[in-house]
């Protein structure tokens, strides 16, 4: 019998085939998953399309989404398709490894760039049976790719701009004429930036007038010469006098022909960059390129034209002042071969062995009595001291002896004398000799004290001035306040009065001439205040645009009453197609109230004052003409002067402090334009006439804002203001005129007033039964309305502290309005006050309009 072998295996721990392509297939799903990629299993001819969740979280799609083909192109960004096709195709066809990157495109517009990676699958025929792969997302590499593109590009940028600067500033260093810098930068500016001119020039005095020194042409003429920048049209001047920089890249479609395009034309010039230096204020030169063609600068084209403007002005700067350098020195070595400047050797004890023939001529000493230490006694006896410590100071190697003392002249006279020594040192290091000058400065120092006790008094002056506009302007409120104060009672109660139906027609007539007569002293304070803010400066204008037609009506209806008064016509001839310009409103208004109501001053019972609106080439003109009293020939240059009356004598015949018509000038030319006056003589009548410019016609004019009247309007009638009734008023004041005024006013309108004398007391009362509405005057002895205002806003809300208040002050600056408001009042309502206007605020206040 044979030999043979067994052997066995136990087969149940072998798992099955499909076991472990199942647990080899979640060990895949739980890799990709981790590393965030996507899987895609297509079969071929491409049908319903196998991804998984991350795959269509790539496409933007939810996990139980169904795909196709068309899907898949229609998500990937338009410019990605076709690169994205012919990609597949060439895989397929030509059995080449697939992997491309291209953006999918969110419905919101989103943006996510994929890679993919995949290969086809063929059957023994080798035709191809699916197409699988993988997907990655990766934007935030292709974020950072272009991020890195940019950074080099702007490294690039920079290290190119510097080289640039570095090269003008090496090239202009030695030279000496400043038309050679501008030649040399213009030339350089010009190729680096591919332009057809680049051009300097300086501009004159007077900020319109300027001259290129030089410039680079390129296939066009050269424009060396004298210019004026207002022929360039008004945008391009104001905003290069404004320090803005000029842009355009399409002459025809940035400027109308009128207005800077043909003159820009005529010198070949369809794309620009115009870039100005102010200097001290003051417009001072101006960098272009041109471009014979329209052209979209860059930015960085842009700032580094800013940047070599200023560079250039550095570098002639620079020029001038090494220029002013040589003719100082060629002056001072004129100066010192013409002048006795003392020059002197001695040995290193300080004794003169040599001739020192200036000193004999100055000193009147010999030289056998200044040689050794003689010449100490030329030195007044005070400051030999001073003289011998300085020396000793200067013992130490190497350093320069210096020292001022008074030395007598030949004539007796002792004079200042600055003495500087210089050692001269031997091989060892030691002093050796001593070379040096003397220089009379008596003069020079003399001159300086004059200028030190010059600039003290100009301190102490300027001090004084500011002190003096202090004072001024405190005087201006407190006469406002003191004057206003009394003004609003006596103005209350005329109203009141005029609109008592119960009061016989004397008194009303007697009520209203009262009214009249404090209105007119009302306009006077108005007038100073105005001319104060106007001198200094604190005039500030809303521009907007302006129907010079409506505001001119508006004024008219103003005065019109006072005209019926007096018995005289007004006569407004109005062109309302004359227009716009640009202006405040408000203070347009203001001007031709106050020439209208000059004119109905000056014009007697029975004349009539004719206003005209037409436009005359670029300007609108305005003139207020009157048949009335006229001027004299040798008042007209005065007319519009401060506090300057054709007849100031004791015995003339009409009010005012000469203020209105200097306000007018004043004001109309803080709108660009001018004013001026005409009069054939006395008694023939005299007319104004008022010029402000056209404003440019823009195809999108900005929208109309409305804003409030500065001047009255016709009072309403207290029977239309809102009632008031159960609305609880706390007064304060400590007027009680004031007081008694307001609380008639408002009980009248149904509230309910309480009154109080001083701000302690209407704190107490405000915090015990918290008021509707607090009106409170400012000015007030002991505690002020601003303090009041600023504890009741401290309190809790249940005691008050978020009370509606309005400040009822006869402080009516535009500061005291200011800090009113920054305290905490809601409204600032300056006395006089109307009756209606006060009514009607607290009204608003508490919601009854």
């Amino acid at each position: 019998m044979k030999r043979w072998r067994y052997a066995s295996n136990d087969m149940t721990t072998i798992p099955s085939p499909d076991v472990e392509l199942q647990t080899t297939r979640e060990r895949l799903d739980l890799a990709l998953e981790a590393s965030e990629l996507g899987t895609f299993y297509c079969p071929l001819p491409f049908g319903a399309l196998e991804w998984n969740a991350k795959c269509k979280e790539h496409f933007w799609l939810p996990p139980d989404a169904e795909v196709s083909i068309d899907q898949f192109f229609d998500i990937i960004h338009p410019d990605d398709r076709e690169h994205t096709r012919l990609a597949i195709e060439s895989t397929l066809n030509e059995r080449q490894r697939y992997d491309i990157a291209y953006r999918t495109v969110s419905p919101e517009g989103k943006i996510r760039w994929i890679r993919a990676i995949g290969r086809g699958f063929y059957d023994e025929t080798g035709r191809p049976t699916r197409f699988d792969g993988i997907t990655v997302d990766i934007t935030s590499s292709k974020e950072i790719e272009q991020e890195l593109r940019h950074q080099q590009q702007l490294y690039e940028e920079i290290a190119r701009r510097l080289e640039f600067l570095n090269g003008i500033s090496e090239e202009t260093r030695e030279l000496t004429s400043p038309a050679e810098v501008m030649s040399i930068i213009s030339e350089r500016l010009g190729l680096f930036l591919g332009v057809n001119r680049c051009a300097y020039a300086v501009v004159h005095l007077d900020e319109d007038g300027f001259t290129i020194m030089d410039n680079f042409t390129d296939g066009c003429g050269s424009i060396v010469g004298d210019f004026r920048l207002s022929g360039f049209g008004r945008e391009i001047y104001s905003d290069l006098r404004a320090g803005k920089t000029i842009v355009i890249n399409d002459v025809d479609t940035h400027l109308a022909p009128n207005d800077g395009a043909e003159a820009l034309k005529v010198v070949d010039v369809r794309a620009l960059i115009c870039c100005p230096l102010i200097k001290k204020g003051k417009l001072a030169a101006l960098m272009a390129v041109h471009h014979m063609q329209p052209r979209v600068w860059k930015t960085n084209e842009i700032t580094l034209l800013e940047e070599v403007v200023e560079r250039s002005w550095n570098y002639i700067e620079r020029v001038y002042s090494n220029l002013a350098l040589t003719e100082s020195e060629l002056r001072f070595r004129s100066l010192v071969g013409a002048t006795a400047l003392i020059v002197w050797q001695a040995d290193k004890h300080g004794n003169i062995l040599s001739e020192v023939a200036g000193w004999e001529t100055f000193t009147g000493q010999t030289r056998a009595q200044y040689s050794g230490r003689g010449w100490m006694d030329a030195v007044h006896p005070d400051d030999r001291g001073h003289m011998g410590d300085s020396w000793k100071q200067s013992d130490p190697p190497g350093l320069k002896f210096q020292a001022t003392v008074r030395i007598r002249r030949r004539d007796g006279v002792f004079r200042r004398m600055l003495i500087i020594g210089v050692p001269v040192l031997d091989v060892a290091g030691l002093i050796r000799e001593w070379v040096g000058t003397c220089t009379d400065i008596e003069d020079k120092l003399t001159l300086e004290d004059q200028r030190e006790r010059i600039i003290h008094a100009e301190r102490t002056a300027r001090t004084e001035a500011e002190r003096a506009s202090r004072m001024k302007d405190e005087f201006l409120a407190t006469l406002s306040h003191e004057l206003r104060t009394p003004l609003s009672a006596i103005l209350g109660w005329a109203q009141i009065l005029r609109d008592d139906a119960g009061l016989p027609p004397q008194l009303q007539e007697a009520a209203k001439i009262i009214e009249r007569n404090a209105r007119m002293q009302a306009q006077i304070i108005d007038d100073l205040l105005d001319m104060n803010r106007i001198i200094s400066g604190k005039v500030r204008l809303d521009v907007q645009h302006v129907e010079l037609s409506k505001i001119i009506e508006s004024s008219v209806e103003t005065v019109r009453p006072a005209a019926t008064a007096k018995g005289v016509r007004l006569q407004p001839i109005l062109d309302g197609s004359a227009g716009p310009v640009s202006g405040d409103p408000n203070r347009l208004q203001q001007v031709f109230w106050n020439l209208l109501s000059n004119a109905i001053k000056f014009t007697p019972r029975g004349g009539r004052v004719q206003i005209i609106l037409q436009r005359v080439d670029s300007h609108i003109e305005v003139s207020v003409a009157d048949n009335g009293e006229g001027l004299a020939p040798e008042f007209l240059p005065y007319v519009f002067d401060r506090f300057v009356q054709a007849d100031s004598s004791s015995t003339r015949g009409h009010g005012g402090l000469g203020l209105g018509l200097a306000i007018v000038r004043q004001l109309v030319e803080l709108h660009g334009g001018s004013v001026h006056a005409e009069s054939p003589g006395p008694h023939q009548g005299a007319t104004f006439t008022v010029s402000l410019p056209l404003l440019p016609i823009h195809a999108h004019p900005p929208a109309e804002r409305r804003h409030p009247k500065s001047l009255p309007e016709k009072p309403r009638p207290l029977e239309s203001l809102p009632r008031l009734d159960g609305v609880r008023v706390l007064v304060v004041d400590d007027e009680p005129d004031a007081r008694a005024l307001s609380c008639h006013l408002l009980t009248a309108q149904g509230a309910e007033v309480q009154m109080a004398d001083c701000a302690a007391e209407a704190f107490e009362m405000l915090r015990k039964n918290p008021p509707s509405v607090l009106l409170s005057d400012i000015g007030m002895p002991r505690e002020d309305g601003i303090s009041l205002i600023k504890r009741i806003r401290q309190l809790p809300a249940e005691q008050g502290g978020a009370v509606p208040a309005i400040a009822l002050t006869a402080y009516a600056r535009s500061e005291d309005r200011t800090s009113a408001v920054l305290a905490g009042f809601q409204m600032h309502v300056a006395k006089p006050v109307e009756t209606g206007e006060l009514l009607a605020v607290v009204a608003s206040l508490v919601g009854r309009v």
